[in-house]
């Protein structure tokens, strides 16, 4: 039986590789459009609707939530015009978050 995609290759992205190479299965974390066809080719399905935020001192930048046999996992994607168009080809609703403030720093940062 022939490999799927992201078996044959998921050692070419280390963003797939970092969240799948864990004995809970795939993880929260920073992802690209790779990592998300991946992530579908593997059984994962995105779980509607898709959250687009745009902060003030931040990339734009998108939340998509998959699931898998009642499993859930949040990546996020930064805003790519390969992303929009996807997102838009496959019908997935986008909601837009947008606030005005800026963006909130860590404790190590706050002075």
């Amino acid at each position: 039986m022939r490999p799927s995609v992201a078996e044959e290759f998921a050692e070419c992205l280390p963003a797939w590789s970092r969240l799948q190479h864990r004995p809970e299965g795939l993880q929260p974390g920073y992802a690209d459009l790779a990592d998300l066809l991946f992530a579908l080719d593997s059984g994962w399905e995105i779980d509607p609707p898709v959250y687009a935020y745009q902060e003030t001192g931040w990339r734009p930048y998108y939340h998509i939530l998959l699931k898998r046999e009642g499993r859930y996992v949040l990546l996020s994607l930064p805003d790519t015009e390969a992303l929009r168009a996807f997102l838009k080809e496959n019908g997935i609703r986008v909601e837009v978050r947008s606030t005005g403030s800026p963006a909130r720093r860590g404790k190590r940062d706050s002075r």
